[in-house]
């Protein structure tokens, strides 16, 4: 990233960093070689305010708000552009009844279906039972959802055995074989051939 790209009042963070996750930049002026921030939030967590200190912008790259949210004071007016497309649950809903509510299981991630559902709730994609209270979320990423959900596919049977008589009942060019209840649609070169597994 130039320096000329860097924009005042931005969050950035720098793979150059030891101890500090992202700071927020109030000056950048041409005729300087360093820029300054106002508040840094450390790799730590720690939310700390700074009299204008100065650091080199090398290896800069813009930072979310979203992925810094929850390191921010509550009254941060940051968080006020805050629409997270991912979160976390970390708190339950207060009842006994928890099979009536959507979302109640602490660490899990979810994808934002609507953000501002009400004054106080959101609603999640795939959840069917009704709005969250956004309170009990935490901000997320997509690369974290996207880890979670890591290997969540169906696994197909690796070898379908097809009797000789099945594959001589196969009189056209394409027909459909009922196997273990379910219809597959088949050439008799691609059986032949062994595509799919298909042992004869």
């Amino acid at each position: 990233m130039r320096k000329q790209d860097i924009i005042v009042g931005k969050w950035y963070t720098s793979t150059s960093w030891v101890d500090t996750l992202a700071i927020k930049i109030v000056e950048n002026k041409k005729e300087k070689i360093c820029v300054y921030s106002s508040q840094e939030i450390l790799k730590s967590g720690t939310f700390i305010e700074i009299d204008n200190a100065w650091t080199t912008f090398r290896n800069f790259k813009e930072i979310p708000i979203s992925e810094i949210a929850q390191y921010l004071p509550k009254d941060h007016p940051d968080l006020k552009e805050i629409v997270p497309e991912y979160v976390e649950c970390i708190e339950l809903p207060n009842t006994t009844n928890l099979h009536l509510y959507s979302a109640t299981t602490i660490g899990k991630i979810y994808k934002v279906a609507k953000w501002m559902y009400t004054l106080q709730d959101c609603l999640l994609v795939g959840e069917t039972k009704g709005a969250c209270d956004r309170k009990r979320f935490k901000v997320s990423t997509k690369e974290a959802y996207d880890a979670q959900n890591k290997g969540v596919q169906y696994q197909y049977p690796e070898e379908t055995v097809i009797s000789k008589k099945e594959l001589n009942s196969v009189k056209s060019s394409k027909s459909k074989i009922k196997i273990s209840n379910i219809f597959v649609e088949l050439s008799y070169t691609s059986i032949k051939s062994g595509i799919g597994k298909i042992k004869l």
